[in-house]
């Protein structure tokens, strides 16, 4: 500006109280550019700069192209490239339009907003700044970017004060590892916590799903999620629960209440309390009323325990499902207990450790250890070893007994066919009249090896291979300690039931979290008071701890499960 423009302006300052640079007020926008001229519009007189315009305010710098100043209610609207300099928040903001009242120090700015501060770049074409009260708010659609996340959404409120973010509606999060979809978002600069109080879904790269019904809360400083009435979805499983932690630099998830795992592949179905999932290795242990559901067939094959452990792995034949500490099978022919056991679920092969008994029909087997194997959900083998004993009762309810080291049996239509028996061979069995089923005597035979074959729980044809022993006794000379092998115990008493095997009544409903979150302590107020409503009037399921797992002895676990997979298997 010439020496001669500047000694013009000053006088026009002089005679004109409404000068380009005005003082006379703190309050009062100071002002400076090129060009200026006067006017009205709706019955307020306004001042017109141009070219070089700028605008302070306390803290606050405004740049522009061009401008209408009304002094009188102290506000403007810029016009071009406008430029706020907010020096109290380090914030800077440029549009191509902006309204600004100096008293209120709000500001409208439309079209081509980018606002920027040491945090964050917001980008709309509506935006709200409020310095007074240090808010930021957009309407009709804009986005923000950290520097990591990309985040979108029609609506945002922004507190420039607390450093807390608002988002509603179609809010979108992009992350170079995830996009996550919702209707709000609340998130913590500070904290770097997000908030998240309605459903919401995360995609992340490798097909992984994470869908929750009623928030969602993420620690992004310690990679941590919290996520309510949820579910995740690999490509191959699917883990739901009432809560669900997910621990990112670990890996692992943890689900509280209502879970529930399903197999794809091998229409498995898991259930429990309570679960833990490691990503990296592929494991997945549930417990507390913890049951395994596959339907075979018009069948299905319930299987309960205190734990159960599903083993992902690559290859199909190593994928298997282990359970310990008093095991229960329920299958309408097949029921059994045992210990502890490991499923491979490719072969459908079944080891069964520690005590193991199996009911099939009138059929007990007992042994220290056997396995089993099931085609298309029906019993079709069984290996037994050390103290073998098989119990069939015929149709007049006397016992057919074979007794042996090792035995392998075959069974047809669901029911024994043969028994071919290796060491230590001991028989009793009975000969009974078809036509009357009356017996006409009971045999008894000491034979190393043996082979029989059976029709309706009756022997129908025996071999003998190593200096066999028999004993035909007829029924008048029949006693009653005859008439059984030493260690005979029928124990169809302990034959679980389908009600004790599906722990009846405790998975039919779903309780949608109420009753999870209704004993739960450790939710955040705010995520708490986002599922209030959700609550339903009910007992509490358990008033276990959801973060203590139950103790489990390693050692014993590799020792007795899963060592004896790598044993010889069914041929």
């Amino acid at each position: 500006m010439t020496i001669i423009k500047k000694i013009f302006l000053y006088l026009l300052v002089f005679l004109f109280p409404l000068g380009l640079v005005n003082a006379q007020d703190g309050e009062k926008l100071q002002y400076e550019a090129d060009q200026l001229s006067a006017g009205s519009k709706n019955g307020q007189s306004y001042q017109l700069l141009k070219y070089n315009v700028k605008f302070t305010n306390k803290q606050t710098i405004i740049h522009c192209d061009s401008a209408y100043y009304f002094r009188r209610i102290n506000t403007l609207e810029a016009f071009g490239r406008v430029r706020i300099l907010d020096l109290e928040d380090s914030v800077t903001i440029t549009a191509r339009k902006l309204i600004y009242n100096g008293n209120s120090r709000f500001a409208n700015l439309r079209q081509n907003v980018h606002y920027v501060d040491d945090t964050i770049n917001l980008y709309t074409d509506f935006l709200d700044y409020d310095m007074f009260n240090r808010s930021a708010k957009y309407y009709n659609g804009g986005k923000i970017n950290d520097g990591v996340n990309t985040l979108t959404s029609e609506r945002c409120d922004y507190d420039t004060e607390t450093r807390v973010v608002y988002f509603e509606e179609n809010v979108v999060l992009n992350n170079p590892k995830y996009v996550l979809e919702t209707e709000n978002l609340e998130y913590n600069l500070n904290t770097r916590i997000a908030l998240i109080t309605s459903p919401n879904t995360i995609t992340t790269n490798d097909g992984t799903v994470l869908h929750a019904d009623l928030g969602s809360e993420f620690n992004t400083v310690r990679k941590t999620y919290e996520f309510l009435v949820s579910q995740v979805e690999t490509p191959n499983y699917i883990l739901k629960g009432d809560k669900l932690q997910f621990d990112d630099l670990k890996q692992i998830y943890k689900a509280t209440g209502n879970v529930e795992m399903i197999a794809k592949e091998e229409n498995v179905k898991l259930l429990g309390d309570f679960a833990t999932y490691w990503k990296k290795r592929g494991e997945t242990k549930i417990w507390g009323k913890a049951l395994m559901k596959r339907a075979v067939k018009l069948d299905t094959l319930f299987l309960s325990a205190d734990t159960l452990v599903s083993l992902e792995d690559s290859l199909p034949e190593n994928k298997r499902l282990l359970a310990y500490y008093d095991v229960k099978i329920f299958k309408s022919d097949l029921q059994g207990k045992s210990d502890s056991l490991s499923y491979e679920l490719a072969d459908s092969i079944i080891y069964l450790y520690r005590d193991p008994i199996l009911w099939n029909k009138n059929t007990q087997i007992t042994a220290d250890s056997m396995n089993i194997r099931l085609v298309d959900g029906a019993l079709e083998e069984m290996h037994s070893n050390i103290n073998s004993f098989i119990i069939a009762q015929d149709s007049a309810e006397n016992f057919n007994q074979v007794k042996g080291r090792k035995m392998i049996a075959s069974f047809e239509n669901n029911y024994l066919h043969n028994v071919d028996v290796n060491g230590n061979g001991e028989s009793i069995y009975y000969v009974i009249k078809e036509e009357t089923n009356e017996m006409v005597g009971m045999n008894k035979i000491i034979c190393s090896d043996m082979k029989m074959i059976f029709e309706n729980n009756q022997v129908d044809e025996i071999s003998f291979y190593v200096k066999p022993e028999a004993q035909f006794i007829p029924p008048h000379e029949l006693r009653e300690e005859q008439e059984r092998l030493k260690d005979f115990q029928w124990r169809v008493d302990e034959k679980p039931t389908r009600s004790e095997v599906t722990y009846s009544g405790h998975w039919k409903e779903d309780s949608a979290a109420a009753s999870f979150l209704e004993s739960a302590s450790n939710l955040s107020p705010e995520l708490q008071e986002s599922v209030d409503s959700a609550r339903r009037e009910k007992e509490k399921i358990s008033n276990t701890d959801p973060e203590k797992e139950i103790p489990v002895d390693k050692a014993k676990l590799e020792k007795e499960i899963l060592a004896p997979v790598s044993k010889e298997k069914l041929p």
